[in-house]
């Protein structure tokens, strides 16, 4: 003799989508770059104070670029399906007194895992996280600035900010 009962499972899984660009916590990092003209750029330096020579040519002036919490960390997370990531400007970068701004489509960024591309400053296109059922990505986007030619900026200080959106099915 047998019996038999029969019992069903039911498993119900959220969605999730995680994103951090930066230091884990509630702070928004910040990025910066400080420019400093050379006259000419090699093979002789500017000499500080009034009437000292110069060898140059006539040339616009090159600028050394020096980084500051360019590279930051990134991680997607996800079971959600495909994730795309686009960037979008908040605030674009003006200068101090608002009469001078730079593009944001001038400033690059690199990832260090392929996988996980940055998408375009300028917000212009998005890119897609590779992943599977479950992404997990983490990468290091690296931010460099390098003015040149028609693009030397004004003298100030510029500020702008920039968000990331990610999104899945």
């Amino acid at each position: 003799m047998s019996t038999q009962a029969r019992l069903d499972f039911t498993i119900n899984i959220d969605k999730f989508l995680y994103l951090q660009v930066g230091a884990a916590g509630a702070t928004i990092n910040e990025v910066g770059f400080t420019l400093s003209p050379l006259i000419p750029a090699t093979p002789t330096s500017p000499v500080n104070g009034s009437n000292r020579p110069v060898i140059w040519s006539g040339a616009g002036p090159i600028f050394a670029v020096a980084p500051n919490g360019n590279v930051l960390p990134v991680t997607v997370r996800s079971n959600a399906g495909q994730v795309t990531l686009r960037a979008t400007a908040v605030a674009p970068l003006v200068s101090g007194t608002g009469t001078s701004t730079i593009a944001l489509s001038q400033i690059s960024v690199n990832s260090s895992d392929p996988n996980l591309p940055a998408p375009p400053l300028d917000g212009s296109t998005s890119v897609n996280v590779v992943g599977s059922a479950i992404t997990e990505r983490t990468s290091s986007w690296t931010f460099t600035y390098a003015p040149s030619g028609a693009n030397l900026p004004a003298a100030g200080t510029y500020t702008g900010q920039v968000t990331f959106t990610a999104s899945a099915p």
